[in-house]
This record gives C-alpha cells, structure tokens and sequence, in this order.
C-alpha cells in the first residue's frame, strides 16, 4: 500500500525557529524529523512513500532523491492540503492508501488501521488520539460505530472528544468527492463533507501523535523522539 507523506507547508509557526529549513528536516538530536517518520513506516513495512513537497522542497529531493522507495509529487504552488493530496494521484498506485502529516510522528497500528477501514466501508478512516493541551486541531465527535458525525478544524477550544493524529487512510474514491479548484484544504472541506455523508469513519490511536508544529510542541518532540533515531533508512 502506498503512503503519501504532506511536506509542502510553509511551516510559518515554526519560521522563527527553523527560519530556512522545511519543517520536515527539523532536527531531532541531530537525525532530520522525516528520517525518523521514514524509518517507521519502512519498519512497519511499507515499501513505497509519495513526499508531497512544496516550499523548500530541494533540501528534501536531495536528501532522498537516491532512494528508490521515495517518489515526489511536486507542487509548483501552494495547494493546500487536499490539494497536495490529488497531485500525487498520479503516483499512487494502491486502491486504498495512506495519508499523514510531515509534522507529526503517529505511532499506529497500520495493520489493524486497515482493517478497520475496510470492514467500516468508508471513503476515510482517521487515526483518533487523545488532545492533551492541545487546542488547535480538529475536533471530532462519532458515534459506537466509529462513524464521524461532525470534525471541527482547529476551532481554539480543547476537545473533550479526540482529535486528530494527522493520519488517515483512504480510498481512490476520494478523488471523486474533491474540489475541482486547484487549492483546497482536506480539514476544511473534504472531511466535513463527507462526515456529513456518513462516510467518514475514525480508528482510535493509543498513544498520543506527536508533533512539531510550533516552538513549544517541537522542543517536546525532540524529548520524546530522541528514542526513535535510526542509524539509517535501511
């Protein structure tokens, strides 16, 4: 199954501290973030991973580039989410695949993800963690099925109710419900959508997703990820 890994951000929260670096590359004890999110998801078992890249993405075509398991979907501009999504459609070769933010370290079970997906039906299935302190993510209320009945993006309020771990496994059929407009965002627009269809569906993640979004998430990353450096990608 392919992976499809979001690097293109501007990563502007993190500016002042990583000022001409993208965020993905944002050092852990010396070891690259998206090292370590590679590292994973090789270990895990996945064999192909789609790097939507955007701004600055040089640093990280030259730092993978020679690695025949890596594939790049190239944005020209600014496409948001969704819109980095469909343009690595072309690249993605599996029915069903994964999605997740360059940013956040989800420690999952890919195996029991993907089955949840498949019995539950859906065109989604997002990976559910609990928020700690967080207040900027969105907020995601479902019923005893699973099924998500509502997702607030990023609305300022602590969620009582889990939010989302930046992980998401999806169907080729999502292209279909998409926005025909270049740039879109997956949060705003697709998820919502289609929580409202009743096609969207939640698996809950054990432990806590982390990320490096800002200066404070990010110093605690590089606490917590220290552990998770490997000595290479093979």
């Amino acid at each position: 199954m392919d992976f499809v890994i979001l690097c293109g951000g501007l990563g502007t929260r993190l500016r002042t501290t990583l000022p001409n670096m993208p965020k993905a590359l944002a050092p852990i004890a010396g070891t690259p973030f998206l090292d370590i999110l590679l590292h994973h998801l090789f270990k895990a078992g996945f064999k192909r991973i789609i790097l939507a890249v955007g701004h600055l993405q040089n640093p990280i075509i030259s730092r993978y580039g020679n690695d025949s398991r890596i594939l790049f979907a190239k944005e020209r501009e600014p496409l948001g989410t969704g819109g980095a999504v469909r343009n690595a459609r072309r690249l993605i070769k599996s029915p069903h695949f994964f999605v997740a933010n360059g940013d956040t370290f989800s420690d999952a079970d890919y195996q029991n993800f993907f089955t949840v997906h498949k019995t539950k039906g859906g065109i989604v299935t997002m990976g559910i963690t609990r928020a700690g302190r967080r207040t900027d993510a969105g907020n995601i209320l479902t019923d005893a099925s699973g099924r998500i009945l509502s997702f607030k993006e990023k609305r300022g309020a602590r969620s009582r109710s889990g939010i989302s771990a930046g992980l998401y496994c999806m169907r080729r059929e999502v292209f279909d419900v998409m926005p025909k407009r270049k740039r879109f965002s997956l949060e705003e627009e697709v998820f919502s959508s289609l929580a409202r269809q009743g096609v969207l569906f939640g698996v809950p993640i054990k432990r806590e997703a982390i990320d490096i979004g800002t200066p404070a998430r990010y110093a605690r990353a590089k606490r917590i990820l220290k552990k998770h450096r490997p000595s290479s990608l093979r």
